[in-house]
């Protein structure tokens, strides 16, 4: 499976579901916890941690499990890699922030998808329903 799939399928990404992808994938080529954590040169606690969604791996280290776990990104933009780093450090992109602070018509539609606890699939949705009435 690759990243955009396991997205695709993870409906709450965050640390844990990062973690269980790494878990899933390294198992997927048969590496063992530690024989993973001794190429990526930290100890398998730590590792275990981020699998389970307790730590956040650095820059670094999701560059060097994408080189050692062979990571297939096929689908997944700039944009989505750059989300998924910042969601594993519980941050979000500054150009988000920067955008939102800006937009008053951003915040409030924020608020009212999170009110109406509208998922990111029916917003979507939503938004290619617009975009086909207007063409």
């Amino acid at each position: 499976m690759n990243l955009k799939e396991f997205l695709q399928q993870s409906l709450n990404f965050d640390m844990y579901t990062f973690g269980k992808f790494i878990c899933q994938r390294r198992e997927e080529l048969g590496f063992s916890q530690r024989e993973l954590a001794s190429r990526l040169g930290v100890s398998h606690v730590y590792l275990f941690h981020v699998e389970k969604g307790k730590k956040s791996p650095s820059a670094k280290l999701i560059q060097q499990l994408n080189n050692i776990l062979r990571i297939d990104y096929n689908g997944v933009d700039e944009h989505e890699f750059e989300d998924l780093i910042n969601l594993t450090k519980g941050e979000c992109s500054p150009d988000l922030i920067h955008y939102m602070i800006a937009s008053k018509e951003a915040r409030a539609a924020i608020r009212y998808v999170m009110k109406h606890n509208i998922s990111g699939e029916e917003l979507l949705d939503a938004l290619q329903t617009i975009k086909e009435k207007e063409e």
